[in-house]
């Protein structure tokens, strides 16, 4: 990583490379209600999205808190706490996945879904809340800020990932059908990633507030 990255900088690749992942679990979970035992073959998204998961796990295991320190100072308690309880369902969701992928699956398709609706989605949301909290934190202390954080985008951020569980549970009971249901699946899939693009918009929003 580069000395020049800021805390924000870090932050920002952090959100995207966690923000996205309510929608990835579940479209790689809808590939596998539709397409059982043969998605592997038929669809080579499937490796895509467990390589998302595997990435993110990687990445919060140990990059983040080391470019993260680096660029800013040592992790909150509370962003620490949260970095490792988030890594560890990533990393029992990725397992999941791949058992089902590989057909040795002890879950379902829809106790995976649950599984991201009740906890990842918002471990997601209270990450991002830790985060970019202490990210502002940090330009306060360095006399970075020209004025105020606008707190309305922050809470913006945590709203938005928590809506993603909302949504994340009805892609849930979807994903327990087949057939032409699929395609309701397909389009609650989308509402996801619309909330993920919001969600950098609300980023963005933010920096530009306190640039």
């Amino acid at each position: 990583m580069s000395d020049e990255m800021t805390a924000r900088d870090v932050a920002n690749l952090a959100e995207k490379m966690v923000i996205g992942l309510p929608q990835t679990v579940m479209s790689l979970l809808l590939h596998l209600s539709l397409n059982g035992d043969d998605v592997v073959d038929a669809d080579p998204a499937v490796a895509e999205h467990l390589n998302s998961v595997e990435a993110a796990v990687s990445y919060l295991g140990s990059q983040f808190q080391m470019e993260f320190e680096t660029a800013a100072a040592p992790l909150s308690d509370d962003l620490s706490a949260a970095a490792q309880t988030l890594n560890a369902t990533l990393l029992q969701i990725h397992g999941q996945l791949a058992n089902e992928v590989s057909g040795a699956a002890a879950d379902s398709t829809r106790t995976i879904a649950t599984h991201v609706e009740n906890t990842l989605a918002p471990q997601i949301a209270t990450f991002l809340g830790a985060l970019f909290t202490q990210v502002v934190t940090c330009e306060r202390a360095s006399a970075k800020l020209a004025q105020d954080v606008d707190s309305g985008a922050l809470a913006q951020i945590d709203s938005l990932s928590r809506q993603i569980g909302f949504i994340a549970v009805n892609a849930a009971v979807e994903a327990a059908r087949v057939g032409d249901a699929g395609r309701g699946f397909s389009v609650i899939a989308a509402e996801i990633k619309a909330l993920s693009d919001k969600s950098r918009i609300a980023v963005e929003q933010m920096r530009q507030a306190v640039a």
